[in-house]
This record gives C-alpha cells, structure tokens and sequence, in this order.
C-alpha cells in the first residue's frame, strides 16, 4: 500500500493507529502502540518519531501495568540514537522515576540499561573508531 499511495499517506496512516491504539483503556493496545513505534525505528522519519511517538511512549511511564514499564524501557534501550534532546530529559525523568517505583528485576534491568547506555551518533562511532584505530597502531609502532 505504501509504494502505490506513498510515504506521506502511510505515515499519516500509520501515527493514526498509533494514537488510537496508545489511548486506548486495554494494556494490550497500549502495547501494540509500543510495538508498533518499535517498528517504525529507523522505517520513520526520526524528526517524526520525536515529535509524535516517542513522547506518547515517555508519557505511558504512568500506567498501571508493570509489562507496559518493561516495554517502554526497552523501546527506549532501542530507540536511543534517534531520540531528540528535548525527549532524552524527559526520558530519562521517565525511567528513574520506573526505577524507584518498580519492584520488577526485569524492568530495573533495561531501565538501567538504558540510562547507561551511551547515545551515539554515526559520527561519534566513526571518532571513537578512529581513536581506537589510533591508539592500536601507536602501541604497535612503540612495540617494535
């Protein structure tokens, strides 16, 4: 459908669904709303994504169900090269705020992951790359 109506149409359709589904009163929808951003992550323009999806999937830090917490978290572990600024404060108030309230070990884990986890972009992965590169052919070159 999306090469016969193209991007514009299926994105629209698509953040459609996904705020159907996000405000919905069953845990399961409010899932698939998650899963569905998931997917989304790199298929979705990432201005798109800051803007609409990931501060809906921040501000589920709040539902009742435990099993939600799990897969913001996780959402959030993939999602962490692609999250604006203004959205990592707020992701980041949403996790510690999960990690002192919930008592699941498995939720605890991908929350900490998360905040621990360095966000990179490209061009940190290419410098870090390079220093690394670096630092190997001095130690190399002082062996000899």
């Amino acid at each position: 459908m999306r090469s016969i109506f193209g991007q514009e149409w299926f994105v629209e359709l698509f953040i459609n669904k996904f705020t159907e589904f996000i405000a919905k009163p069953k845990c399961h929808e409010r899932l698939t709303a998650i899963l569905m951003a998931w997917q989304a992550i790199g298929k979705i323009d990432p201005n798109i994504m800051n803007e609409k999806l990931i501060p809906a999937i921040i501000g589920l830090y709040k539902d009742p169900v435990p099993n939600v917490w799990f897969n913001i978290a996780k959402f959030l572990d993939d999602a962490i090269n692609i999250i604006s600024d203004k959205n990592t404060e707020d992701a980041k108030q949403a996790l510690k705020t999960l990690a002192k309230t919930d008592s699941d070990d498995d939720v605890k884990f991908f929350v900490k992951e998360t905040l621990w986890k360095p966000k990179y972009t490209p061009e940190d992965f290419r410098d870090e790359l390079f220093n690394y590169c670096l630092l190997y052919t001095s130690d190399a070159a002082d062996e000899e």
